[in-house]
């Protein structure tokens, strides 16, 4: 396992922007040595120390040629707001006070989900909120023309190679880097990472037909679990150290733990007709410490821009884990889901704190690259797919 850091993750500015950057700078770096020489000044009057004060000094001139770590913090802000957002994110990899204060003018340091859209070897970073921002990402070179089976999760990606064993995270925007052991499994692919990989508790999990493969940070080969039909896995979560799914075709709520793998079926059934589930796309979710569950009925997608109010497409749950039942919900409240079909992305937010829609779902159709945006009983779509577009992710800028 390696990581490596770089500052290069996005495009350069432009001429003119880097321009303006290097005279706030240079006029960042005359302010902080005016006060260094009228603090030596007062020192002078002492002579026995006047040898040693000068020694020190030119030591400080000689390895200051790196003045962001003398900067003040006002310099910093005012250096920033006149940043694009790409270079701002490159500048709060540098240190503790620039990464400190960089979210503040970034946006894509929110706690909103991006649109990560992804076309051969180019990564985009585009708003949902405002449709005219978006950023390209550069990748390393390691990963371009190569094939990749792509998903996101914590803010990194999870890559897995179609012509070799090779398995990576890679975070776009600190551009950490992580090999994991290589898995000689072409069919397998990524079902949950239950937390960024930096975190020890992380648990990262693939399936295939016949087995679960488990990987946590520190380990130098993958845990098999042998046996296990992953692919009838529809949805995982996970809550208090427990992973939750729903498994097909009977629709049952499984919990379950892994090294070693033990799974729980438990006795809640169905909030719907086994019959009428098999026309609704089913996630769970997890909400405020709460386990959610989203049915969308597959029809919702054929009268998108158009009222629907005559028809309930989507259907809200909550468990109630002690009486063991589905409790159907009016409403999202304040709450904001990211979702997508075919994947065990789920994302949900307060949309105060992030600032958009609440009692709303954010959804990508897997098939179509469609992204809708369901209200109430209404669907739009706010962005469309293309048959350029490999894959189309949620993610949530981090630099952990």
């Amino acid at each position: 396992m390696r990581v490596k850091l770089g500052l290069d993750t996005f495009t350069t500015a432009s001429k003119e922007v880097g321009g303006s950057i290097l005279k706030l700078l240079e006029f960042a770096k005359e302010r902080v040595l005016r006060a260094e020489w009228r603090t030596t000044k007062v020192q002078l009057i002492d002579n026995s120390r006047f040898a040693k004060e000068q020694q020190c000094k030119k030591k400080r001139m000689q390895g200051d040629k790196a003045v962001t770590r003398s900067i003040p913090i006002d310099i910093v802000e005012s250096v920033l707001m006149r940043m694009n957002p790409k270079d701002a994110v490159r500048l709060s990899t540098t240190c503790k006070n620039w990464r400190a204060t960089a979210p503040r003018y970034d946006p894509t340091m929110s706690k909103i989900p991006w649109l990560l859209i992804i076309a051969d070897d180019f990564y985009t970073l585009q708003s949902i909120i405002d449709e005219n921002m978006s950023f390209k990402i550069e990748i390393p070179s390691f990963f371009r023309g190569r094939k990749f089976n792509g998903d996101a999760s914590h803010g990194w990606l999870v890559l897995r190679s179609k012509q070799s064993d090779i398995v990576s995270l890679l975070n776009p925007f600190s551009r950490a880097r992580l090999d994991l052991p290589a898995l000689n499994c072409p069919g397998a692919f990524f079902l949950h990472m239950s937390s960024p990989p930096t975190n020890p508790d992380c648990i990262l999990l693939l399936v295939d037909a016949k087995n679960l493969y488990i990987w946590r940070p520190g380990d130098k080969s993958w845990n098999i679990e042998k046996n296990v039909n992953g692919r009838f896995y529809k949805s995982i979560i996970r809550i208090q150290e427990q992973f939750y799914a729903i498994v097909v075709p009977d629709f049952e709520l499984v919990t379950f733990q892994v090294r070693p793998l033990r799974v729980k079926k438990l006795d809640v059934p169905p909030p719907i007709d086994i019959d009428n589930l098999m026309e609704y796309d089913l996630t769970l979710v997890e909400s405020g410490g709460k386990i959610l569950l989203v049915c969308i009925h597959s029809s919702l997608f054929f009268t998108a821009d158009r009222d629907n109010s005559k028809e309930l497409n989507v259907i809200l749950f909550q468990l109630d884990l002690k009486n063991e039942i589905w409790i159907k919900m009016e409403s999202l409240g304040d709450q904001t889901l990211f979702l997508k079909n075919k994947n065990n992305q789920t994302i949900s937010i307060s949309s105060p704190e992030a600032k958009c829609c609440g009692n709303s779902i954010y959804f990508i159709d897997n098939w179509s690259r469609d992204v809708y945006f369901i209200e109430k009983h209404s669907i739009r779509i706010v962005s469309r797919g293309s048959f350029s577009i490999n894959r189309r992710l949620w993610i949530t800028p981090n630099l952990i």
